[in-house]
């Protein structure tokens, strides 16, 4: 089935297409704090987008997956196709989430169109230290096991279109990196 281009009028931008941004990193990397950065920016402009935090998800959606391989991909599958599902509707997506394997982004860029992937690439010591959901402190204290990046790998993206550094940049630094690629791909003033 083809997916129609539509171009239309929002808030004196226009939006070519709607798009997908993954923003993949370890937790604590700040997935989740330069996706609600790049929301604001977005309803600044009255753009139509959703925001699918990977935590919130896995919340809403119970306890129906684990944290292995298998389950990790069909969580990605879930994503992959409500990310689909609203961009055919006109309505563009962020995705921040772990996404720890490459074979999820290759399916990721295969099956979305007009797809832009971030690696948020972080240290894994200074992931350990913000720890804002306490998931490092509780895997070193025997709670929990499958910590990405600890005991299951985190494969570094291999063609991400962009790398933010956030130990080294400023969060509107890094929220500025990525609007400069959205509007470069899929907007026009």
């Amino acid at each position: 089935m083809a997916i129609m281009t539509r171009t239309f009028y929002s808030g004196g931008i226009f939006l070519q297409e709607a798009f997908t941004l993954l923003l993949t990193g370890l937790s604590g990397a700040g997935k989740t704090t330069i996706a609600e950065g790049i929301a604001r920016r977005l309803r600044s402009h009255q753009i139509q987008f959703e925001l699918l935090d990977g935590d919130v998800i896995r919340h809403e959606i119970g306890q129906m997956f684990g944290y292995s391989r298998e389950e990790r991909i069909k969580v990605s599958h879930i994503l992959k196709l409500l990310a689909k599902t609203l961009n055919r509707n006109g309505i563009s997506v962020i995705i921040a989430a772990l996404t720890p394997y490459q074979e999820m982004r290759d399916n990721y860029r295969r099956e979305l169109n007009n797809y832009i992937e971030a690696f948020i690439d972080c240290p894994l010591e200074v992931c350990i230290a913000r720890d804002v959901k306490g998931l490092y402190k509780n895997y070193y204290e025997g709670r929990v096991n499958n910590v990405v990046g600890i005991d299951d790998v985190f494969e570094i993206p291999q063609t991400p279109d962009l790398v933010l550094r956030t130990s080294e940049r400023l969060l509107d630094d890094c929220i500025d990196q990525v609007m400069d690629v959205i509007y470069q791909n899929k907007l026009r003033k």
